[in-house]
């Protein structure tokens, strides 16, 4: 509105200021105080800043434009009772809530933010809300740590994972809902040759990708088909834990930073005291942890773990990187010896119907691609997943583009989405 000079910056200030006053009296008030759950352009409108006729005018080309989406129905929201607002994530189906003082909560659903109706949140409201499902020690780690990591279960029936942050004085509130059902590889879009590199004695196998893009569920699809299927002794160590499991064939124990141990380097070091076969390490962070992962994959062990990159190329240089220069060759040895694949995913909004669809390179450990990382010459690894399909191996530009003529996303997102563009246009053109 500004910049079609509607209004002024202002104007749009002070009806901020109104907006904010209104909300914030009526939060005190025992009952609704009259204007008090009002949207900007009315409040512009009362205040004469802004006719009804062309603010009705702008929304509407506005909305036709860039669909701004604006959810509804949202009577969870006045409940002072937390756990009324993550119902109300179960009932639309989102992913994830963010609460920020001086904003509307935001939903996304279908890997879309939206913005939940209704006034500005103010920071007395989000800390009331969050600390009425704190503990008292929750309570106090987070206000002297300024951040804190909490797993949630509702009625045994849905989890949560929160965050909680400090955020210019006020409390940031970002949760994820967990799925309480551990869903299967066919369910996810999981490539089978997960199977195999799980199904591995002893090595290194990793998950990775951008963060919201499921890294966890596929890790934990994983653990349930060896729970399932083999004779395991499963350790997860899970910064918060996720997804509970109940041993079948396996038996798993699983233990979670802050409450059974402070560290992922801590708890690495005494695990092998208690025999595992398989260990999952929530994420490979910094080089204490990296450099435990390594021997444990040394010793016999096969350890799941996940890291933050865009392709696994990128994987192989973010480990030996954290490595001071003089200990870089000796790392890419020992990473050649018992790395067994790399799965990097995107979770990808689709087109054909409600949902997201999963978008996958593979990397898969044969002798050449050994001979590539101990001989440093990570350039080659990418023409080796072109040319690996008999492998199993898969480039992401080949899932983007069989996605895109499939009909299950759209060229925009793929394109978006490519680390190689000039490439997809070529394997989209050539069909």
């Amino acid at each position: 509105m500004i910049e079609r000079r509607l209004i002024t910056s202002e104007q749009l200030e002070e009806g901020l200021r109104r907006q904010t006053k209104l909300f914030s009296a009526e939060s005190l008030s025992a009952k609704p105080v009259s204007g008090g759950r009002k949207l900007i352009g009315e409040i512009l409108v009362e205040l004469g800043y802004l006719d009804r006729g062309r603010l009705n005018n702008f929304l509407d080309g506005f909305f036709g434009d860039i669909h701004v989406k604006i959810i509804d129905n949202t009577d969870e929201f006045r409940s002072n009772d937390f756990k009324a607002w993550l119902a109300f994530m179960s009932r639309v189906g989102a992913s994830d809530m963010h609460l920020i003082a001086g904003n509307a909560p935001q939903i996304r659903i279908d890997g879309e933010l939206v913005s939940v109706k209704g006034a500005p949140l103010t920071a007395e409201r989000i800390r009331d809300l969050i600390y009425g499902i704190l503990t008292k020690e929750d309570i106090g780690a987070f206000e002297h740590a300024k951040s804190l990591d909490k797993s949630l279960a509702v009625d045994d029936k849905a989890r949560y994972r929160i965050n909680l942050h400090s955020q210019m004085d006020s409390v940031g509130v970002s949760v994820r809902a967990l799925s309480a059902i551990i869903p299967d590889f066919a369910e996810l879009g999981i490539p089978e040759i997960l199977k195999e590199f799980v199904a591995a004695p002893n090595g290194l196998v990793l998950v990775t990708g951008p963060a919201g893009c499921g890294k966890s569920t596929t890790v934990a699809a994983a653990i349930e088909y060896v729970n399932q299927t083999r004779s395991m002794n499963i350790v997860t160590i899970e910064d918060p834990i996720e997804y509970v499991f109940t041993s079948k064939k396996s038996l798993i124990r699983q233990r979670e930073l802050g409450r059974d141990t402070f560290s992922y380097a801590e708890a690495l070091r005494s695990i092998v005291r208690q025999d595992p076969n398989m260990i999952y390490v929530g994420e490979m962070r910094d080089l204490d942890t990296i450099q435990a992962v390594l021997t444990l994959a040394e010793t016999g062990h096969l350890v799941l773990s996940t890291m933050h990159t865009q392709d696994a190329t990128h994987v192989i240089n973010r480990i030996v990187d954290v490595f001071p220069a003089a200990y870089q060759h000796e790392i890419r040895v020992r990473l050649s010896l018992v790395l067994q694949g790399i799965l990097v995913q995107q979770l990808i909004p689709r087109i054909d119907r409600h949902g997201r669809v999963l978008a996958c390179e593979i990397l898969k450990c044969i002798t050449s691609i050994r001979t590539l990382i101990r001989e440093n010459n990570l350039s080659q690894i990418r023409s080796f997943i072109q040319m690996g399909n008999q492998s199993g191996m898969r480039a992401m530009n080949r899932s983007l583009a069989d996605l895109v003529l499939a009909g299950a996303i759209s060229w925009d997102e793929a394109y978006s989405r490519s680390n190689y563009k000039e490439e997809l246009k070529g394997m989209i053109a050539g069909h």
